[in-house]
């Protein structure tokens, strides 16, 4: 008996993904107030303990250097932000709010980003077959000839006959 296999692949369903996943981004602040503190908040939440300065561990105090400049690793977490578009701000201020006011004389750098995901659902389908063999086998059928027993005298005597004129 021999087996066939077979398999497909078939995308069975689509669906958009809710949250985001996983990402590292790197912000890089020029122009910043000297050996000043920073804040990092990403869709209005402040979000210091995901970031982490260049040299640094993540949570550290995040703190411009003698011309203002700063690197940040932000570990984007998955799963706790959801999709679309969220705006980035690196600022000097406490919270995002006291840069509005009427007034501030804290700084902000802003930046937007955006993300998007769709699921793409496969289903995968194997389908086994047993092939069972067939065997021909070929019948030679027997024929079986009777002669009378009057046509046999005559055959005897036809093959005595036969078989003296040979000798001669």
């Amino acid at each position: 008996m021999a087996t066939r296999v077979e398999s497909q692949r078939n995308l069975v369903g689509v669906q958009s993904i809710a949250f985001m996943r996983p990402i590292t981004l790197t912000l890089n602040l020029d122009g910043g107030r000297p050996n000043t503190p920073m804040n990092v908040f990403f869709g209005g939440e402040i979000v210091n303990h995901y970031c982490a300065p260049v040299a640094g561990a993540q949570g550290q105090t995040l703190i411009t250097d003698s011309v203002g400049s700063l690197t940040i690793y932000f570990y984007l977490p998955g799963g706790k932000f959801t999709t679309g578009e969220k705006e980035i701000v690196v600022t000097d201020a406490p919270d995002i709010a006291a840069i509005t006011m009427t007034g501030s004389t804290f700084g902000s750098a802003k930046a937007s980003f955006t993300s998007t995901g769709v699921q793409q659902i496969f289903q995968t389908t194997t389908t086994i077959t047993d092939i069972n063999e067939v065997v021909v086998e070929r019948v030679i059928p027997t024929v079986t000839i009777t002669i009378p027993a009057p046509l046999r005298q005559y055959q005897l005597a036809l093959a005595f006959l036969l078989a003296g004129s040979k000798k001669r």
